[in-house]
């Protein structure tokens, strides 16, 4: 957690000083954020089905 916490805050510098604009820094942290969404409910539902009781 705390690597993803230092990459939210850290990424939105990068993109702006590479591109300077604020739009192209929005767009990334959004796919960004929508990727680790749709992975993160993957896990959840992969974790729900898993049997923890089995050796």
């Amino acid at each position: 957690m705390l690597a993803r916490s230092c990459q939210e805050v850290a990424l939105p510098f990068v993109v702006f000083s590479l591109t300077a604009s604020t739009a192209s820094t929005g767009v990334v942290q959004t796919a960004g954020m929508i990727a680790f969404l749709r992975f993160a409910l993957f896990g959840g539902v992969l974790v729900d089905r898993v049997d923890r009781r089995r050796p």
